[in-house]
């Protein structure tokens, strides 16, 4: 039977995790008062008479949150003190932060003027303060999976002089 190759989250990896995994939250909170106040006045544009509530867009918010990063971050912690972390878990989470990464660079580039004016009148900060801490925390995600994937790729025990620190 073949052994696999398994690490411990630990180190570079587990801090850069977690750093992302906060950054998304604050980006998150600090966007979800403009998301409601965005979608009832797209509604109002095209003729429609619904108005969404804080309460349901906080909802989305939160399940949102709790999908990505949220299982992202509860296996970053159950494989903390367990050989338990193998190349599928950092390849699968490297294509979802990237895609997030990518995502957030062109919503970034090519902003509606709409939510933006909005943003800064609903936001201390504006538009660019929750927009960039969410593409922190995609790259900090990002970067903890490829730490993760390059230490499993290393034999048990060989540290070079970026990987003693961590």
């Amino acid at each position: 039977m073949e052994q696999k190759n398994l690490r411990k989250t630990s180190g570079m990896p587990l801090i850069l995790g977690l750093a992302g995994g906060v950054l998304l939250l604050i980006g998150t909170i600090l966007q979800s008062g403009v998301s409601t106040a965005y979608v009832n006045y797209v509604y109002s544009t095209v003729g429609l008479n619904i108005t969404i509530s804080q309460n349901i867009m906080l909802i989305i918010s939160v399940i949102g949150f709790l999908i990505y990063p949220g299982i992202f971050l509860l296996l970053l912690l159950l494989g903390m003190n367990q050989p338990k972390r193998g190349t599928a878990f950092a390849v699968v989470w490297i294509v979802f932060s990237g895609l997030g990464t990518l995502s957030g660079l062109v919503n970034l580039i090519h902003a509606n003027a709409d939510l933006m004016a909005l943003s800064n009148q609903l936001v201390p900060g504006g538009y660019y303060l929750y927009s960039i801490l969410s593409l922190l925390g995609q790259v900090c995600i990002l970067l903890s999976c490829i730490a993760m994937l390059k230490r499993l790729h290393q034999p048990e025990g060989f540290e070079t002089p970026t990987t003693a620190n961590s």
